[in-house]
């Protein structure tokens, strides 16, 4: 091969190799995600929660109740155990119901919060019922499929603001 046509050769290779690093790399392939859940599907879980507290259904309340849960409730701090035995202390002595509106909630892969307006009414056995309200704030995380309280902080807001 003559010197002229080794070097055209040559320099066809390095035109091939200088193309094929600069061709464009492939597009990185899509990542699709499983959709995130509804706020619904986490506000519920706090509504089923009150309503187990309505029916004094120990099981119902601690189910929801992640391990670590605690409250901050006014001016006291409560474990997952002292609020399930403060809760529970109460049954036979009246009822507990909650009225919760106005949710703001964001929904992540594995943590959610909301926060919302919450109108209590405690009605005791005896005597007259006794309505308290609340600005609330809840975050959740998902463990094994399913949303659990870990945080709550509740404040008592005057009645009826």
């Amino acid at each position: 091969m003559s010197r002229a046509r080794k070097g055209a050769a040559g320099l066809i290779t390095m035109a091939v190799l200088w193309a094929a690093g600069c061709a464009p790399a492939a597009p990185p392939p899509v990542l699709t995600r499983a959709p995130l859940d509804s706020p619904d599907s986490v506000e519920a879980v706090l509504r089923r929660w009150y309503v187990a507290i309505g029916a004094q259904d120990s099981a119902g309340i601690a189910a929801p109740l992640a391990p670590e849960f605690f409250i901050f409730e006014h001016t006291n701090v409560k474990t997952r155990q002292e609020l399930i035995r403060d809760i529970m202390s109460g049954v036979g002595q009246g009822t507990q119901s909650a009225d919760m509106k106005d949710f703001r909630t964001v929904v992540t892969d594995s943590v959610a919060w909301t926060s919302m307006r919450n109108h209590e009414v405690w009605t005791p056995v005896k005597g007259a019922p006794m309505p308290f309200d609340f600005l609330e704030t809840v975050v959740f995380v998902k463990r094994d499929g399913r949303w659990l309280m870990e945080r709550y902080h509740a404040t008592r807001v005057e009645h009826g603001k």
